[in-house]
Parts: C-alpha cells; sequence; structure tokens
C-alpha cells in the first residue's frame, strides 16, 4: 500500500484550521500551536489535506450525531530549532470520540501517521546551535493514546495502563533511554516509539462565560492594601528562578515568548512609602512609579506555545492559599480577553466561542488536578510526551512499500 501524500500548508491559519476548528476540543493543541503569535522560521505545517481543499460546512455534533461523515485526514506542526523541547505536535481524526477504530479505519490512520513523519524526516534541519542531537529522534508532545497505541502497535488500554514510561522526557535525553525501545537492538518491540511519558490526562476548560469571569476576577483581587501582594508578567530576570523549580527542559527564549502571569509581594519600602504617600495631601505619580518595588514572584503560570497551562508553580510558603487557582483562572482569562490588563491575545485569529483551555495533569499530580477542576476543567483523555524514531519510520515504510 502507497503511503498517502503530504502536502505543505504555508499558510494554515486559512488553509488548515477551517478544518481543525469545527473540531474543537480534540483538535485543541494543534489549533493554538497554529495559531501562536510567534513562527520560527523553521515551523513547517504538513497535513495530508491538500491547501485546496474546501472545508465541509457540516459540525462535529452533526458528524457525533451520525448525520455527517467528516473526511478522515492527519495533520501536524513541526519545528525542528526547538529541541531539546516539543518539537511536533500531531492530529488525527482518529482522536475524535466517534472515529471508526475498525482494522481498517486503524490502518489507514496509522498510514497517514507514517506519511507524516516520513515526510518530517526529510525536511532540511536548522542550523546550529539549533540543530537535535539527534537528528533521527523527533520530540512529540500531547499524543493522543489513540495515536501513540498506533505508532507503537498495541491497545489503548495497554499503553494506558504501563507504567514505566518517565513523568518527563526531553530531546536531550533521548540518546540514553529505551522504554519501548524502536532501537535496532530491540527491533519491533515499541513500533517507532523510542520511549514516551507516562500518561497525562488532558483536562479540558470550556470557554467561560462573561459571569463566570467577573467572579474569578474578584477572587483574584489584591488591590486590598493589606495583602501585600500584586499582579505582574514574569520578567526575564526571574527567567532563571522559573527554570530552577521544573523538571520539565525550559529555555529563556521561549519563556521571553509565552504570556504569563505572576504574583508578586510588593517589598517593605514600597509599603511604606505608598502609606506615607496616602497620608499626604499631594500625590506625584512619577514619584511612585520610581519607588515601586517588587520582590521576586512567589507564584506564577505560563501558557504554552499549544496554550496548555504550564510551568505552574507557588513557592512552598505560599502554598495552601488558593494561589495556584488564582493563577489558572486568570491565565485562562487570556484567551477570552484581548483587552486582559496585562498583555494582549497571544493567539492569533481565536474568537470567544473557540476559547478552550486545556492543561495535562498527571494521575500522581493531586494538587493540580484539583487546580484544574477548580479551574473548570473536565478530564478529557489521555495523552503523552514520545520520542518518534524516524529510522524505524523510514524501515516500516519501506517494508509496507514492498509489500
Amino acid at each position: 500500500m502507497n503511503l498517502p501524500t503530504v502536502y505543505h500548508h504555508p499558510l494554515p491559519r486559512q488553509t488548515l484550521l477551517p478544518h481543525l476548528l469545527p473540531l474543537l476540543p480534540y483538535s485543541l493543541p494543534i489549533v493554538r500551536r497554529i495559531q501562536f503569535h510567534f513562527q520560527s522560521p523553521h515551523a513547517v505545517v504538513l497535513s495530508t489535506l491538500s491547501p485546496t481543499d474546501e472545508a465541509p460546512n457540516h459540525t462535529l455534533a452533526q458528524q457525533e450525531q451520525g448525520e455527517k461523515v467528516l473526511p478522515r485526514f492527519a495533520a501536524a506542526y513541526t519545528d525542528r530549532s526547538r529541541t531539546p523541547e516539543t518539537e511536533t505536535w500531531v492530529f488525527s481524526t482518529i482522536e475524535l470520540p466517534t472515529s471508526s477504530t475498525t482494522p481498517e479505519s486503524l490502518i489507514f490512520t496509522k498510514f497517514q501517521l507514517l506519511a507524516l513523519f516520513n515526510h518530517i524526516s526529510t525536511l532540511t534541519l536548522p542550523p546550529p546551535p539549533h540543530t537535535p542531537s539527534d537528528p533521527s529522534i523527533l520530540l512529540v508532545g500531547s499524543i493522543h493514546a489513540r495515536i501513540l497505541a498506533l505508532l507503537k502497535g498495541v491497545s489503548v488500554e495497554d499503553v494506558v495502563a504501563d507504567g514505566s514510561g518517565e513523568k518527563v522526557i526531553s530531546g536531550d535525553k533521548a540518546l540514553d533511554h529505551t522504554h519501548g525501545s524502536a532501537s535496532p537492538d530491540n527491533p519491533g518491540s515499541g513500533g517507532v516509539i523510542r520511549g514516551h511519558t507516562v500518561p497525562y490526562t488532558k483536562f479540558i476548560v470550556p470557554p467561560y462565560g462573561a459571569a463566570q469571569v467577573q467572579a474569578f476576577q474578584r477572587d483574584s483581587d489584591f488591590s486590598h492594601p493589606n495583602t501585600g501582594l500584586t499582579w505582574g508578567t514574569v520578567r526575564p530576570e526571574d527567567f532563571q528562578l522559573v527554570i530552577s523549580r521544573t523538571d520539565i527542559p525550559r529555555r529563556e527564549r521561549t519563556l521571553e515568548l509565552l504570556p504569563s502571569l505572576a504574583i508578586r509581594k510588593v517589598s517593605d519600602e514600597l509599603t511604606s512609602s505608598e502609606e506615607s504617600e496616602n497620608n499626604s495631601d499631594s500625590d506625584d505619580d512619577d514619584d511612585d512609579e520610581e519607588k515601586t518595588q517588587l520582590s521576586e514572584p512567589i507564584a506564577w503560570a505560563f501558557l504554552g506555545p499549544d496554550a496548555s497551562l504550564c510551568s505552574l508553580h507557588v513557592e512552598p510558603a505560599y502554598r495552601g492559599r488558593g494561589f495556584a487557582k488564582k493563577l489558572a483562572c486568570q491565565a485562562f482569562g487570556f484567551l477570552l480577553h484581548d483587552r486582559h490588563l496585562l498583555m494582549n491575545l497571544p493567539y492569533d485569529g481565536m474568537t470567544r466561542q473557540q476559547a478552550w483551555n486545556h492543561s495535562d495533569v498527571s494521575h500522581d499530580n493531586a494538587g493540580s488536578i484539583g487546580v484544574a477542576k477548580a479551574a473548570g476543567g473536565r478530564p478529557g483523555w489521555e495523552c503523552f510526551w514520545g520520542w518518534v524514531d524516524l529510522n524505524a519510520v523510514k524501515r516500516e515504510v519501506e517494508e509496507r512499500e514492498d509489500m
């Protein structure tokens, strides 16, 4: 069987998003990645759909009710200059709850995925220092359990129950691990997957209503002078602190691009100056600005390139006071209000009706599960981060073409 044709989408917001947006929230990670305000010159968007294919004029609800049939396709966003961070996001219509899982459908979907990965292996690599340490290994993020099972050649139940994965993987660590290996020393045991994480639950947060946003904003009000806290963003001088508090690989150049929120403690010097200012008959805004001094952040959160809540952290001395929930709700508010007090909308072309949010939470992280639920999230599906062995992809493609 020949592999499906893979097409480049140089203008994916015009040619591919019309196919993906009706499939929200299931297409959420790749939709947000395409909408992210910064696009590297090394980024490529691929699909088994042609840029000239017309998007269907019916809804996902009609498809779920059996009234219409959506075309089966796969798509990928890849940027190999992001190594050791996530390089690729992939989507397939097999992720839709009503998609057929007959043997024929699964084989067809796997061929589409293999075609995408095989094409990625032929792309020109970015120059140093952005070249992957091992170009044959591709770090793919937010992989739906159905896709990972197909690529490994096992059942969805087996891939979710497999507890041998790691919690965090990165592009730099791919050479040191062979869990689920597709390496030549362990052929066939993991399909084209060199290794993957433990499962994460994808929590889906529906678009906030106006009343809900107002309630969250009231709950997050630090205007009372006795709080000694204020909202802000994560500044470049804070990046090393942020990186030191997570096991997930983060680069400063990435953090600089991401929308962020921080809760900062107002310094004693600022508090006393405000008090004396309040007791004075004069009001000098310029002096206030010069005197404003804020300490390091005591809590922070980012929205990733795919708009997932990430790097949510509260310093130990400030835990148990609801700051994680406040951060999550305020961060998700970015996607609803481009007039937010801290920054403009970082994901282009999104409407209020499309303002879905998401967060990936490991099964043993009770605190983050609680935060996701408090922010309005509900469990959607299981996802993984995994290393795709592009050499194994080529071998499997060659074997199938010879059949």
